[in-house]
């Protein structure tokens, strides 16, 4: 307390010491603060590169980086109330430090993932620059804005930095902001608008021969196809980008392209080399530098040694991308992590700590606008009330998911909002609209591809039919599904489906679907 007292009275005597001085020695002590200061820290740094560049640069770290944010502030007081014996051309090199200490100072924070303070570092540079380098400063303030998980300020700096690229005139910039831009209507449910800014940035890209940027937006065209449940084309698009990346100097697309890929092979059965895909994308992001990539890769990861029946190994890997969205302030993947470990809680029995991290992941990401994820988070809520007898709040929860992923033309998971709410009907006696909704489920299954849940779906379907007393059909749902589960490598899931069908079986006085369905 005394140690507080002292420091607020210091704090308070400093600042009224002060405002006693003329503007004129204030200016001269702002200016004096700012040359000890590069002094201390072995001088000024090099003069940085222009942002608008299409070959990306690493960035060379400088002492003057911890005082980045103090030295723009004092060389903008110094500026502001120019001292009369200060020449001209001093003012002129306190403006030129002023938006180096700016911009070294926003790609500190950017680096130190303080994505806040980044965004204020960018939008204080971007009145003092033009043209094309404004619209990249501008960029970065939309990309930390997006990285720090504001996607509504973000979608705004961006369509500041499209229309001062357009009036700059042409460039390959311009793409690269509509990719951007593609990416934030992607997560908040606008797939058309996306998919159109994507091919608009592509033919901007092949104009100017911008290869690396139309690697990216390849992979980001990718990801759309694979998200909207075509995956033939994700499938392509994802390795032409792959291909197009390996002849670039810069590779740090690699491990995004080399994730989706993998989710690819895992949706589509190819566990094995799924697996094998996943930990080249990680090998990629750690040799890249790229932390909060690789937690997203981290949890991808894990999700499929879950489903792969390595339970244990699974949620220590979610606890390892939690620490990692956490560490880099990436509140979308902390809510994504949240939500993949209340699945492991869930899996094992622990439902009190299922529901909370559920809660706690649909907050964060509704405030991220996480659309996708938000509906995916609130199915796996609603299952939850269904195991623990809750059936009227199962009920609401899964048609809440069934609205977001329709209002997403997000097909695959619209299929598993429909498998949920079918087994909900059919545990509360509404047999018929139960086996409709089965059916329509399973059929969107085989449309998209989607060949987990395709399974998942038909061997429910198959005990739900022997309790409607339609066991040759049944037998066949229960072949066909479980033939899925096992080639996809979803030996939990399919365990779990057995456990379910041996009573139903034994009610109906019929044998096992498993053991009759053997040669």
């Amino acid at each position: 307390m005394a140690e507080a007292t002292y420091l607020f009275r210091h704090a308070l005597l400093r600042d009224a010491a002060y405002q006693l001085q003329l503007p004129g020695d204030r200016a001269r002590l702002h200016g004096l603060a700012f040359a000890v200061i590069e002094q201390i820290c072995g001088g000024a740094p090099a003069e940085p590169l222009p942002l608008a560049t299409v070959e990306r640069r690493a960035r060379n770290p400088h002492p003057t980086d911890a005082f980045a944010g103090e030295l723009a502030e004092h060389a903008r007081l110094t500026i502001q109330v120019a001292r009369p014996d200060i020449s001209p051309q001093e003012l002129e090199a306190f403006r030129a430090s002023r938006q180096i200490y700016l911009r070294r100072a926003a790609e500190d924070a950017d680096a130190r993932y303080r994505f806040g303070v980044a965004v204020d570092c960018w939008l204080a540079l971007a009145p003092l620059v033009s043209g094309v380098e404004k619209g990249e400063v501008l960029q970065k303030a939309a990309t930390a804005a997006s990285a720090e998980g504001r996607p509504a300020r973000a979608q705004a700096l961006f369509e500041q930095a499209l229309a001062v690229h357009r009036e700059a005139g042409p460039s390959p910039f311009e793409g690269v902001v509509l990719a951007n831009l593609a990416n934030l209507h992607r997560d908040s449910g606008r797939l058309a608008e996306a998919e159109e800014f994507l091919h608009a940035a592509l033919r901007i890209h092949a104009k100017f021969g911008a290869r690396v940027f139309h690697c990216y937006a390849l992979g980001n065209l990718g990801n759309l196809f694979l998200m909207t449940g075509r995956l033939e084309q994700a499938e392509k698009t994802l390795l032409e980008a792959l291909a197009m990346g390996r002849d670039l100097p810069d590779r740090r697309g690699a491990g995004i392209v080399l994730s989706s890929l993998a989710f690819v092979y895992k949706e589509s059965g190819r566990v094995a080399l799924a697996e094998r895909t996943y930990h080249e994308a990680l090998a990629a992001h750690r040799a890249d530098g790229l932390r909060r990539q690789e937690g997203t890769v981290t949890d991808s990861l894990a999700s499929l040694l879950a489903e792969t029946g390595r339970s244990e190994e699974a949620e220590k890997m979610h606890h390892l991308a939690l620490a990692i969205a956490r560490e880099v302030g990436d509140r979308r993947n902390e809510g994504s992590a949240l939500a993949s470990l209340a699945l492991r809680c869930q899996a094992s029995g622990r439902a009190v700590e299922a529901e909370a991290n559920y809660e706690q992941a649909i907050a964060l990401l509704r405030d991220c606008g996480a659309r996708r994820l938000e509906g995916t988070t609130l199915g796996n809520l609603g299952s939850l009330f269904h195991e623990t007898d809750r059936n009227r709040q199962a009920e609401l929860a899964h048609e809440q998911a069934l609205e977001i992923h329709r209002s997403l033309g997000n097909r695959r998971f619209e299929a598993v909002a429909l498998g949920n709410l079918a087994a909900i009907y059919a545990d509360t006696g509404r047999r018929d609209l139960a086996e409709t909704t089965y059916r329509e489920a399973i059929a969107i299954d085989g449309e998209v591809g989607h060949r987990r849940f395709q399974g998942l779906h038909s061997v429910s379907f198959a005990v739900f039919l022997v309790e409607r007393g339609k066991i040759d059909e049944a037998r066949r749902a229960w072949s066909e599904g479980a033939a899925i589960l096992r080639e996809v490598g979803d030996t939990a899931g399919l365990r779990d489906k057995v456990e379910y069908m041996r009573p139903a079986c034994a009610e109906a006085g019929i044998a096992p679907l498993d053991e009759e369905a053997e040669p």
